[in-house]
């Protein structure tokens, strides 16, 4: 979905049978190869080669411990201390900001082709009840572990339009949210 020059947004989760999505600051079932592939090839490839952007907690960035390559990194905060870092390269800067309707207007300053909130838990609460989120990509694995975090149930406007099962305890899902006539 191209959505240069607005702030119309996706999510990007990956979470348990009971929509478990993080345990102690980290990933309850660790690194899951076919999970970061599709993390990966939606966050980090585009069409026209611009970089897309990515939005998160401060929790979130946190728990990776460094900004995402290839992808413009917006770090919701609302701690003063924090700041824009700046490495020297784009691939190691951050940006910061308060809101996520203040990170939706920064990330729009930027033109990319996508733009996708990736966590955490009250992001991801304020991203769906936002009406600029158009799409929810999810990473469901079949199984139950142990969570201290969870992602919000969906709205009832989002709609299943693809479902594939990658193995058998993990399937891939995308929804879109209807708009009315």
């Amino acid at each position: 979905m191209d959505i240069k020059n607005t702030n119309e947004f996706s999510i990007v989760v990956a979470f348990d049978k009971n929509r478990g999505i993080g345990f102690r600051g980290g990933i309850p079932w660790g690194k899951n190869s076919a999970d970061m592939k599709r993390f990966v090839s939606l966050t980090k490839i585009t069409s026209d080669g611009s970089k897309n952007v990515v939005i998160m907690g401060r929790k979130t960035y946190e728990s990776i411990g460094k900004p995402l390559p290839g992808r413009i990194n917006i770090v919701l905060t609302r701690y003063s201390t924090w700041n824009n870092i700046n490495t020297g390269d784009n691939e190691t800067s951050i940006i910061t900001c308060s809101s996520l309707n203040d990170a939706l207007s920064t990330a729009s300053n930027y033109k990319p082709e996508n733009i996708f909130v990736i966590g955490g838990e009250i992001v991801y609460e304020l991203a769906l009840n936002n009406e600029l989120c158009t799409k929810v990509y999810v990473t469901k694995f079949l199984s139950t572990y142990t969570v201290d975090r969870y992602f919000p149930l969906l709205p009832e406007d989002f709609v299943l339009i693809e479902s594939s099962y990658e193995t058998p305890e993990l399937v891939f899902e995308t929804y879109v949210r209807a708009r009315g006539s």
